[in-house]
């Protein structure tokens, strides 16, 4: 809740306000400043600290306890609360890999990792941790969102997409399945140039010549907090920070995306979303050079132009 800077806290914000009056409502926060803003701004509904939570439901039951979770550590003092108490969850996003790794590994519980992630992948070998654990996992964590533990647990879950609706009942009716059934996606970015060398030469360019440094490292000390991290990861994770905000990069000549692509769909991607630098100027690249070369690998299916029926029967109608 406010003043943490939190679109979710301001929905929640909203949502309580707009719940007042059709139900009693409790609100537990993670910091006295939240209460005490809330008591400044003349919120309506009570509020104290989670820490207040389990006495007080223990004396009088809630109905319902409502977790809004995100994949920030803003949510990190619920998941204590969040098996305990088994509720509604309302997930706004699709992935919590991220917070949840920052809950555990900030306070050096790398067993506890290693459990949990087995648990929500079990189709996963089990050094995949181990990659996390090394400082790796920014781009790994869009590959494996670690729902399956939220869900199950959960009493209803709440989301804002048909898509993520359809994932999150699939979890529900077969627990016990892998979710690598519903197949494995990841999250990159894309620089590439008709040579290597002349994307090479640009990823340097946005990196060192015009990157945000002191933001990176700000970043960078956020997502390795309490654990130690090898200056070349660290300096590698600070890369990917500027030139892709932490996600893959596929950096090189347009032969070089595809190889790449053809590499991580062999060792078991599905697919994976793209960002661009200048979406403008580097989606031809992507659709002329790369996806053809990503069709010829198998990757794809080449393109096929549909012809729209008026315009079928005008080309018939010229040639009759």
């Amino acid at each position: 809740m406010p003043p943490v800077r939190s679109g979710i806290a301001d929905y929640t914000r909203d949502l309580v306000a707009a719940l007042t009056g059709a139900a009693e409502i409790d609100v537990f926060v993670a910091s006295t400043d939240e209460v005490d803003t809330a008591h400044e701004t003349g919120a309506p509904a009570r509020y104290a600290t989670a820490h207040d939570f389990p006495w007080r439901h223990h004396r009088a039951p809630y109905d319902l306890t409502i977790f809004q979770m995100g994949n920030s550590w803003c949510h990190d003092f619920m998941w204590p609360y969040l098996f305990r108490y088994p509720g509604l969850v309302v997930l706004h996003d699709g992935h919590l890999h991220h917070a949840r790794a920052w809950s555990l590994l900030r306070r050096g519980r790398s067993d506890d990792y290693r459990a949990e992630l087995a648990f929500n992948h079990p189709e996963l070998p089990r050094e995949a941790a181990e990659a996390a654990l090394a400082g790796l996992g920014g781009t790994l964590y869009y590959f494996w969102p670690m729902l399956r533990s939220v869900v199950t647990s959960a009493r209803a879950v709440a989301v804002h997409s048909e898509a993520l609706a359809d994932e999150i009942a699939a979890i529900r009716r077969t627990p016990g399945a892998k979710s690598g059934e519903a197949g494995v996606y990841g999250s990159g970015h894309l620089i590439c140039r008709p040579t290597r060398k002349e994307a090479e030469e640009y990823y340097h360019y946005i990196v060192y010549d015009m990157g945000d440094w002191e933001a990176a490292e700000h970043a960078a000390a956020i997502r390795t907090k309490g654990r130690s991290t090898p200056l070349a990861t660290l300096q590698r994770l600070k890369e990917r920070l500027i030139s892709g905000l932490g996600t893959y990069p596929v950096v090189g000549s347009y032969d070089d995306a595809a190889e790449a692509f053809k590499w991580m769909s062999d060792a078991g991607l599905n697919g994976m979303a793209i960002g661009l630098v200048n979406y403008i100027k580097d989606f031809p690249a992507l659709r002329d050079e790369v996806l053809p070369r990503m069709a010829r690998l198998g990757l794809r299916e080449p393109h096929k132009a549909k012809s729209h029926p008026a315009m079928a029967q005008q080309q018939l109608g010229a040639t009759a």
